[in-house]
């Protein structure tokens, strides 16, 4: 059994800790975080040990989950990879492609096993699209489009500053743009615009047009402009030379459970696509096998989030370079 530490006790942590739960190889061990009231609210939801320090933590788990913000996760990773400890970090990958550029370095110098939890890659119904694409079975791709947003996330202030979060489309809309360079390939030229870019976003909207290598054209839009108590939705179409793909997360109809202590929604399928993450990483620290989403996949998608970001804040076609 896997002894798992998490690093932050926040929204994301009580994600990866409950998708712990689902597992059989690997168990929450310790969770540590700078807020004494996060981790104090963590631990009734998810008992376990609480570590005094991060240096604690390292020295009493055989794998991590760096569910942080992107900007504090530098001097964890320092440490993390001089003890060549296996790590599970939250997307994306960096704030920027020198940082980027250094975590790609470390994991190639040190061996360390690294897996970022671009987690769309493991949802269901996008895992059975980009399987079914490339099977050649809608033919070529010509173009497709995807929608993923709802309200502002109120769970943490972090995200309202743009020099931490980089805003809708840096923590929001990687999420397609790693799918569809996962699924597509290589993208040649991206036109982009969005909202705010400031220390106080209270709304946030983004268009991405991605011109793939292979001649497909994709557009993203991203929201976290949706009214309060809107649904969270995500939707795919996908049209080829043979035929056509489509997917809307709120044609779902998922089970809901009243207990006691509140109402929850379980999903139908067997593992929700945390779990699903969780049971890649720690299946290959168990069996010393390579990492499904390595860092140089990470890398990749950060780059063209930037220069989204770029196109966006300077309202101009840019040329994908690769670097």
């Amino acid at each position: 059994m896997i002894k798992v530490g998490i690093v932050g006790a926040g929204f994301i942590g009580n994600i990866h800790a409950e998708a712990l739960d689902e597992l059989n190889n690997g168990e929450l061990h310790m969770v540590y975080d700078i807020d004494p009231k996060a981790v104090s609210e963590f631990v009734k939801r998810h008992p376990c040990k609480v570590a005094d320090s991060f240096e604690e933590l390292l020295d009493s788990v055989d794998a991590l989950i760096l569910a942080i913000p992107t900007t504090a996760r530098r001097r964890y990773l320092e440490m993390i990879f001089e003890r060549r400890k296996p790590v599970l970090s939250e997307k994306p990958l960096a704030r920027s492609i020198e940082e980027a550029r250094w975590i790609v370095s470390e994991v190639k110098r040190t061996g360390t096993k690294f897996m970022v939890d671009h987690v769309v890659r493991f949802f269901p119904e996008y895992r059975e699209i980009h399987n079914r694409i490339l099977l050649g079975e809608i033919g070529r791709v010509s173009e497709a489009r995807s929608f993923r947003g709802g309200p502002f996330p109120s769970w943490s202030n972090w995200f309202r500053s743009f020099k931490k979060s980089g805003g809708v489309i840096l923590d929001l809309a990687i999420h397609d743009i790693d799918y569809w360079i996962w699924t597509l390939g290589e993208v040649e030229e991206i036109h982009a615009r969005s909202l705010d870019f400031s220390e106080n976003i209270k709304r946030d909207h983004c268009y991405i047009i991605l011109s793939f290598k292979n001649g497909a054209v994709v557009h993203i839009e991203g929201t976290w402009a949706f009214p309060e108590r809107s649904p969270f939705r995500t939707s795919v179409e996908v049209v080829g030379t043979k035929g056509m793909l489509s997917f809307e997360s709120t044609h779902i109809a998922p089970v809901s459970v009243y207990e006691s202590k509140g109402i929850s929604v379980k999903s139908p399928f067997t593992l929700n696509p945390y779990a699903r993450v969780m049971s890649s990483f720690l299946t290959s620290v168990e069996e010393d096998l390579p990492v499904e989403i390595p860092a140089e996949d990470a890398f990749k998608s950060l780059n063209v989030a930037l220069m989204s970001i770029e196109s966006a804040r300077e309202r101009k076609t840019v040329k994908v370079v690769s670097i």
